[in-house]
């Protein structure tokens, strides 16, 4: 659920960052002046135009791929990826690869990123991460 909200948040944040970068183009952009000219043909006028709106998407795709990149950086990468839940009698182990490894943990115990299992449920776990709690689901995006 938190893992959702953070993605739609996320993507509202993206879409804000996305307008204003567009918006600082526009005024950006250089005014072309139509004078009226027996030289310019309507050709001509055209090819100006594409130029422009060229220039733009190109800075405007920089823009974008320079703030997609501060979101990705900014994304923590985790040290082991949840492969499977298992139950024993009552009791329920995570299976998690580490270090390409795939292990049997449970409640309690601690990952490669010093983060702590707090959780285990039927279809995910709850982790502890600096006095955090993160959720991980198996078979969600």
């Amino acid at each position: 659920m938190k893992n959702q909200y953070a993605k739609q948040l996320l993507m509202v944040a993206i879409v804000v960052v996305l307008t204003a970068l567009l918006a600082k183009i526009q005024m950006q952009l250089p005014i072309v002046k139509q004078q009226p000219s027996k030289d310019i043909t309507l050709s001509k006028h055209i090819a100006r135009q594409k130029t422009v709106i060229k220039e733009s998407h190109k800075k405007l795709s920089q823009h974008f791929l320079v703030e997609q990149n501060k979101v990705k950086s900014s994304q923590k990468t985790n040290k082991w990826q949840l492969h499977g839940i298992t139950k024993t009698g009552a009791k329920y182990f995570a299976l998690i690869k580490q270090q390409a490894k795939i292990a049997r943990y449970q409640v309690g115990d601690t990952l490669l990123d010093d983060s702590t299992i707090t959780a285990i449920h039927v279809n995910g776990i709850s982790v502890s991460v600096a006095e955090k709690i993160e959720e991980y689901r198996l078979y969600q995006q």
